[in-house]
């Protein structure tokens, strides 16, 4: 026969390790829940995520493995446009404007009316040394978004390389009423004057 105090025990022991396995049950439940979420999520919401894992590394520098979740986005989804644009983005970090110039073409056949693909157009053939042409996208971001500062900064560079003083100080003014705070406008600004 057991003490009192040895049956407690017993209990305790008992209850301590019932609660251990229904706290192992839960886990095992909730990651086999987690997991058959994501095997049900649609190829948008996989591509969405390798998009975002992607954008996470860009922003921490970590270019080789945001280039490889955005080509596994686009593996999953080959109209992610936003992929192609980061792609772009790196293309032109890495100093290849021609493939950033493809990317970026190819984002903006997807989804035409961003602006965003405009500028990162007129930076890849800015690049390239195609001024005329990057002057041209530069003005269609700007015709899509008029408060877009980068855009000004960026055509106002082009047009102080084509020696076009007037135009770009005005760029560059507008750019500063929009964004005081940016060194980019205000070192334009003073370039152009």
């Amino acid at each position: 026969m057991l003490a009192p105090h040895d049956a407690r025990q017993l209990r305790f022991r008992d209850w301590h390790f019932s609660a251990i396995a229904r706290s192992v049950k839960f886990l095992c439940d909730t990651t086999r829940r987690s997991s058959i979420r994501d095997d049900m999520a649609t190829p948008t919401q996989q591509a969405a995520e390798a998009f975002q894992r992607g954008v996470r590394h860009h922003q921490a520098g970590q270019l080789q493995q945001a280039e490889l979740l955005y080509r596994q986005a686009l593996a999953i989804d080959p109209r992610h446009a936003p992929s192609l644009h980061l792609l772009a983005v790196i293309a032109l970090q890495a100093g290849r404007p021609d493939a950033a110039l493809a990317h970026v073409d190819d984002a903006l056949r997807l989804q035409p009316n961003v602006p965003e693909y405009h500028c990162e157009r007129g930076n890849a053939l800015r690049g390239l040394g195609r001024l005329a042409d990057a002057e041209a996208a530069y003005r269609n971001a700007l015709r899509l978004r008029g408060r877009f500062p980068e855009a000004l900064c960026n055509l106002g560079t082009v047009l102080l390389m084509a020696g076009r003083f007037a135009d770009a100080e005005a760029c560059g003014r507008k750019a500063v009423r929009l964004k005081p705070e940016s060194w980019e406008a205000q070192t334009l600004l003073g370039h152009a004057l």
